[in-house]
């Protein structure tokens, strides 16, 4: 087995070197370790340069985001498994073993990914289950409301990742929740629940503290996704209720953030079109939408005219 290392870096100086060290701290060593710079101006792409580690390559280019710079690093890696790390993160010493052991483990599956920890926090970020093969990722997600793989906790083959698109061009929130989801519909999960990452909250720029109205839009968008695919039928049977129950789960998520972030009626009408999609599902939806029409009054009918989704009901 071979492993690229693939660090996408955008105005990160000061942290950079600390996932450098974490890298060549590991008790397994990858193969080749690609930072990709995304036209930084801070100088962060000159403290690479300035390392002389034999396995180190520095990809130079005009910024394009995050996730052009991951797939620039996956279009480069001549490995067979690819390991992401953001330039704000680090890895404990013994990552790169432990996903790569599990990974010979278990062939079958397309991503590797551990639990981690916040920096600013000692417990562990994700509750406590078994190790081993995940074959509906959406099942293990939504039993831990909605953390799973994150983009400095995963190791994932190079080919599952080109089959299903690679990371969305131009989409800079919720990027990676996407390619998740598209690689959960591809190829099965395993899970090391050893805290082997950690993710350092208080570093600007983060997913965690982006402000709710893009956190929402990177929800929402990967919900509508989901819905998508559900309606055209492109999901396998046995993985359709847990990419339903994800959708609701993203939906009833981003419902949260848009009223965090002043928006309640935008809130509002998230919940109902999760309701509508709720009830697609249900084969009794054509009697229930009935029941409701014939028991309001016309005034509330013509009202749901002003929430998308609800003028099916």
């Amino acid at each position: 087995m071979s492993i690229t290392v693939v660090i996408p870096l955008y105005n990160k100086a000061g942290t950079i070197g600390r996932a450098l060290d974490s890298v060549l701290a590991q008790t397994l060593l990858p193969d080749e370790i690609l930072v990709v710079d995304d036209g930084s101006t801070d100088g962060g792409a000159e403290v690479v340069a300035a390392r002389t580690d034999a396995t180190l390559r520095l990809i130079r280019q005009p910024n394009g985001g995050v996730s052009v710079a991951r797939n620039r690093g996956v279009a480069e890696a001549r490995s067979d498994w690819v390991a992401f790390l953001d330039a704000d993160d680090e890895w404990l010493p013994g990552f790169l073993a432990a996903v790569s052991g599990m990974a010979a483990r278990a062939p079958e599956v397309g991503v590797v990914f551990s639990n981690l920890c916040l920096s600013s926090a000692a417990e562990a970020w994700l509750s406590p289950g078994p190790s081993g093969i995940i074959r509906n990722y959406f099942d293990f997600v939504v039993a831990r409301r909605g953390r799973g793989a994150t983009s400095s906790s995963v190791m994932i083959r190079v080919d599952v990742l080109r089959r299903v698109g690679g990371f969305p061009d131009g989409q800079t929130h919720g990027e990676d929740l996407t390619v998740w989801t598209r690689v959960a519909w591809d190829a099965p999960y395993a899970y090391v629940p050893d805290v082997l990452a950690r993710y350092h909250v208080m570093d600007s720029g983060r997913a965690m503290q982006a402000g709710s109205s893009r956190v929402a839009e990177g929800l929402s968008r990967c919900a509508q996704m989901c819905r998508d695919q559900l309606r055209a039928k492109r999901v396998r049977e046995d993985l359709v209720n847990g990419t339903r129950a994800y959708a609701q789960l993203l939906e009833s998520m981003c419902a949260r953030e848009l009223k965090d972030a002043g928006h309640p009626i935008e809130s509002l009408k998230t919940l109902a079109r999760s309701f509508r999609f709720l009830l697609e599902g249900d084969p009794f939806f054509p009697y229930f939408r009935a029941v409701v029409r014939s028991m309001c009054p016309v005034g509330l009918l013509e009202l749901r005219r002003l929430v998308p989704g609800a003028s099916t009901l």
